[in-house]
């Protein structure tokens, strides 16, 4: 029997199939083109395939669309198509945003240091460094102050909205 590719399908499907070796006999691994379980939010109809998962890691790890496919071994044709579908797009807009939340996490354990060394420099002899580092603190004050109005303010109209009134602003 040969094997040929199909494009459209990014499978692999018999030619000249025969009584014992039927056209829609699965050639691939059954295991290792199942759908993902039902995870984070996926109905089943929703579920990726390992490959896709495979994808999804390499453009998580990379811009380059051509270098990620060549990672997980996937066609680009259908690496587009799969980045057309909403199930794969979810997918991975929440593996990206988890990569950021991580590295969030890591700049926010830094910032009580960096806090700190930022104080210690007010007291460095050079003028000019005590200027720069005034104006680094005022800076982030200043923005801290207007995030902390902004949530306020958006907390306000939130429970005016659930209690069905109008905002108060």
């Amino acid at each position: 029997m040969e094997i040929q590719s199909d494009p459209r399908q990014d499978r692999t499907s018999p030619v000249n199939a025969t009584p014992d070796h039927p056209a829609s006999a699965v050639l691939e691994d059954p295991v290792a083109d199942a759908p993902a379980s039902d995870v984070d939010g996926f109905d089943q109809h929703d579920a990726l395939t390992p490959r896709q998962m495979r994808l999804l890691a390499a453009l998580v790890s990379s811009t380059d669309v051509q270098a990620a496919c060549q990672v997980a071994d996937v066609g680009r044709t259908a690496a587009y198509e799969w980045m057309k579908q909403p199930a794969f797009q979810n997918e991975l807009k929440r593996q990206r945003n988890a990569v950021l939340k991580d590295a969030l996490s890591v700049v926010k354990i830094s910032a009580t240091r960096a806090s700190t060394e930022l104080v210690a420099l007010l007291d460095e002899d050079d003028a000019s460094l005590r200027r720069l580092v005034c104006r680094d603190i005022l800076d982030r004050a200043i923005k801290i102050y207007d995030m902390e109005d902004i949530e306020t303010r958006l907390a306000a109209v939130e429970r005016s909205l659930k209690q069905n009134r109008r905002p108060i602003l």
